[in-house]
């Protein structure tokens, strides 16, 4: 399996060329699809969605019973339908993650909008999830062990490794300049 940061900053890189490929030499539309591929999937570092891609991989069995008695908390089953999909997180962590950026108006819409269709929209009963305000307090108060600010900095440590590997890769000219979250406070 490939680590979650190489995966982020290969999808960034391709969306990035697959622009200028198609000889679409508009900068602020290839960054803005640089960053979106960035961030696309970086929800998946939600603690409910791994400890459910686990189950499903078989590495955890479906009965496992936590030492630290979290399960007494936790919600019966987990269920999409009352817990955001990743891409859903990724959208409100790209909200977080660029909310001080120098991104103009277009280029946010265009990330945001890169991040929430990557994948097509589940169906749901009642549909909560199409804001992020909405998005963030289902989320914020299904988390059981974490608060939102741990996985904002799970989050930052994932991009940080993710400009790491823009920084080794000379050879894609892409550097930090394209990604704007290196300027990101600690």
């Amino acid at each position: 399996s490939q680590a979650l940061s190489k995966h982020l900053f290969a999808v960034g890189v391709v969306a990035h060329q697959l622009l200028k490929t198609l000889h679409v030499n508009n900068s602020k539309l290839q960054q803005a699809a640089f960053i979106a591929g960035i961030l696309h999937d970086i929800g998946k570092i939600d603690p409910e969605f791994q400890n459910w891609l686990n189950k499903k991989l078989g590495k955890i069995p479906e009965d496992f019973i936590p030492e630290d008695g979290v399960h007494i908390d936790a919600p019966a089953k987990f269920s999409f339908e009352k817990h955001p999909r990743h891409h859903e997180l990724s959208w409100i962590l790209e909200e977080a993650l660029l909310e001080d950026s120098d991104l103009n108006t277009s280029q946010r819409f265009q990330i945001a909008h890169g991040i929430y269709w990557h994948h097509t929209k589940p169906f749901r009963k009642d549909d909560k999830f199409t804001k992020p305000e909405a998005i963030y307090a289902i989320f914020k108060k299904s988390l059981v062990r974490d608060k939102f600010e741990d996985i904002y900095g799970k989050a930052k440590a994932v991009i940080k490794d993710v400009v790491s590997l823009a920084g080794d890769q000379k050879s894609t000219r892409l550097n930090s300049s394209h990604l704007p979250l290196y300027r990101m406070p600690s």
